[in-house]
């Protein structure tokens, strides 16, 4: 069969003397309930596990994550997150809002060495209030060196994701590589200059059918080296983003 869970009710009848005389009683299915109430204490179970875990992946990401509802407020933001942004003790300790914090850093100097446009957008979000009105990513490079991208995630309903990411090496890195390349190719192209200037001359002088062949293929060949280092240092351009696109 099956289990059954019974709730009783139990009253005693007593006498003058309190001298118990009978009694009577009901029994309740209550085993739907109690299946009810079981299933929910699993369901919470799961949920403070699940919670855990995100928590636990939260709070060990090398990326700052801050949620921001549809007010401003921010109801989540992960330990890197307040690393990276370097808020004081006493903001930490009361109501988190992403507007108060953007001002801090503006405050701050945060944004001093960054672009117009960025300033512009960081002041007009101040004012209204609408994540929107942020880029979607963008980078600043703090009083301290530290370079920081932010991107901005929109969620359903208003409010956003916002991720912080510590991209100082990673720009430093590629600096150097772009410096070296430019470095490099001007080092390779010098030289190149004047094995072609020097074939041109000796074209114009009186040379015999093998020469003159000889001759025009180190022009060809000169001449295909210097595209290929203009295409490299080009690349190296496109990577840093300082490569200018002329329309046709």
């Amino acid at each position: 069969g099956s289990e059954k869970w019974l709730e009783a009710h139990v009253q005693v009848a007593t006498d003058a003397d309190r001298t118990i005389t009978g009694c009577t009683g009901t029994l309740t299915d209550v085993t739907r309930r109690h299946q009810a109430s079981e299933s929910l204490c699993a369901s919470e179970a799961r949920y403070a596990e699940q919670s855990a875990r995100l928590n636990a992946t939260l709070e060990n990401m090398s990326q700052g994550i801050m949620m921001v509802a549809s007010d401003n407020s921010v109801p989540v933001m992960n330990r890197r997150a307040m690393e990276l942004l370097e808020l004081p003790d006493d903001m930490l300790a009361s109501k988190l809002h992403c507007r108060a914090i953007l001002k801090f850093q503006w405050d701050r100097g945060d944004f001093v060495h960054a672009p117009n446009e960025l300033q512009r957008r960081i002041r007009t979000y101040l004012h209204d209030g609408d994540l929107q009105t942020l880029p979607p990513v963008y980078q600043h490079q703090r009083p301290s060196g530290t370079i920081l991208e932010t991107r901005t995630v929109p969620l359903d309903g208003g409010g956003g994701v916002r991720i912080f990411t510590d991209v100082t090496e990673r720009e430093a890195g590629n600096r150097a590589k772009a410096a070296f390349l430019a470095t490099m190719s001007h080092e390779i192209r010098t030289p190149l200059h004047g094995v072609v200037g020097t074939a041109s001359l000796l074209l114009d002088t009186t040379l015999s059918t093998e020469q003159r062949h000889h001759v025009q293929t180190i022009q060809e060949c000169s001449d295909t080296l210097l595209e290929l280092i203009s295409e490299i240092l080009d690349f190296s351009k496109l990577e840093a983003g300082r490569l200018d696109l002329e329309s046709s």
